[in-house]
């Protein structure tokens, strides 16, 4: 949180940041989306923060497989040989950072629930999602393996859920 608040008001006062932590996919991935969020209100809607997700988690390869060392991919696609589960990583790269970004994000709608426009209950989807490998945008560590696994798409999972994930008391604006 720290990180992302100094890397906000750096952008606020009109200062370029340039982010990279050791790798680059983890604390990059978790400091710049948590920015997004305090800087952007687009961000801090359903779509928002799905497109921020992909940008900064899926699309810039973070280690999801693993990351979420303790569940299982979802099965290949037909033809495709089943990768070895996550468990069997030799190099041991499990931390739990996508949750770690959860709870963060959680924390600052905790203390302005009105600034965004999803509740908890889309965390908690994320976080399940992230856990059980139940939707292959979160199961991969990058697109080429995505594109080898089926299953849903989480983005779809949660539009299809978006009347149950809407905040009541979203007042856009209200900064």
């Amino acid at each position: 949180l720290e990180g992302a608040r100094e890397c906000a008001e750096r952008v606020v006062e009109g200062t370029c940041v340039v982010l990279h932590c050791s790798h680059g996919w983890d604390r990059t991935a978790q400091v710049s989306c948590l920015a997004n969020v305090l800087l952007s209100e687009r961000a801090r809607t359903i779509e928002g923060l799905c497109q921020a997700i992909q940008l900064s988690w899926c699309s810039f390869g973070h280690k999801f497989s693993h990351r979420n060392a303790s569940r299982s991919c979802p099965a290949p696609a037909p033809g495709e040989p089943a990768s070895e589960p996550s468990h069997h990583n030799p190099s041991r790269e499990e931390s739990p950072i996508f949750l770690q970004f959860l709870d963060a994000l959680w924390q600052i709608l905790r203390q302005h629930p009105n600034l965004f426009e999803y509740t908890q209950s889309l965390l908690l989807l994320l976080a399940d999602s992230a856990r059980d490998a139940s939707h292959v945008t979160l199961a991969a560590n990058c697109h080429a393996e995505r594109a080898r696994l089926s299953g849903p798409c989480l983005w779809a999972s949660i539009a299809a859920q978006r009347s149950s994930l809407v905040n009541p008391g979203y007042c856009p604006g209200e900064e």
